[in-house]
């Protein structure tokens, strides 16, 4: 099918395609952009063809298990993604009630990964998670897993904690700091993103009990568990951080 677009009276050199041109026709695959040319002297014309990349398509991924914990190691699996320019890598991103606000979890140039996933949303503990596949030219697909239910290994995290204020001696033998020592960047950034999350959480839930029993938000400060305290002013740790 031919679409003619034509565009009349430009008394200049230059011509720029908006992107918007594309997408509302993103049914076309081959373009052609020509030029008609006069002068006092003489009419010519020229041409040029191209056709617009298509991103990868006809695969899936799945998402195993369906449930478990911030160290349970999640296996997803994408298959049969097609393209003729083809397939660069996966991307992952994570989120819990608001799309627009994605955790960066992993890339891999191959088809099946396996994850640590932070923390569900707070009342369900439902995470979403979301497989960016890209060709070589950096076309994208989107595709959504099912949800998953992922909780916080509390023990695991409060065990660590432990160790790191009572000794240090037996740390390097902790599962969570063995990962971090691993040198496998996907793998310590899940770690690391985890970690922050429950901390943050153990921060707020501590600020709010401490703003419960009457204490005003201005005096509270938080400070490093080996700073002075200073008087006049109301100051907490909790054990866990």
């Amino acid at each position: 099918q031919l679409f003619i677009f034509t565009i009349l009276g430009f008394n200049i050199s230059n011509f720029t395609a908006k992107n918007n041109l594309f997408v509302s026709n993103a049914l076309i695959n081959y373009w052609r952009f020509e030029v008609v040319y006069s002068s006092s002297l003489q009419n010519g014309s020229s041409a040029i063809d191209f056709e617009i990349n298509q991103p990868p398509q006809n695969g899936s991924c799945s998402i195993n298990p369906q449930n478990g914990t911030t160290t349970t190691l999640f296996n997803i699996l994408c298959s049969n993604w097609q393209d003729s320019d083809g397939v660069q890598g996966y991307s992952f991103q994570s989120w819990t009630v608001d799309y627009t606000q994605q955790m960066i979890l992993a890339y891999s140039p191959v088809s099946t990964v396996q994850l640590r996933l932070p923390t569900g949303a707070d009342n369900t503990s439902l995470l979403h998670i979301v497989v960016r596949i890209r060709d070589t030219l950096h076309c994208i697909t989107e595709y959504n897993l099912s949800s998953v239910i992922v909780v916080a290994d509390s023990e695991l995290i409060d065990s660590l904690v432990d160790n790191l204020q009572t000794s240090t001696t037996g740390l390097t033998n902790h599962p969570l700091v063995q990962v971090l020592n691993s040198g496998n960047q996907n793998a310590i950034s899940q770690v690391i993103n985890s970690l922050s999350q429950e901390f943050n959480k153990i921060n707020l839930e501590s600020i709010q009990t401490i703003v419960a029993n009457g204490i005003p938000t201005s005096n509270i400060v938080v400070s490093p568990l080996d700073s002075q305290y200073q008087p006049g002013v109301s100051s907490f740790h909790d054990d866990r951080m």
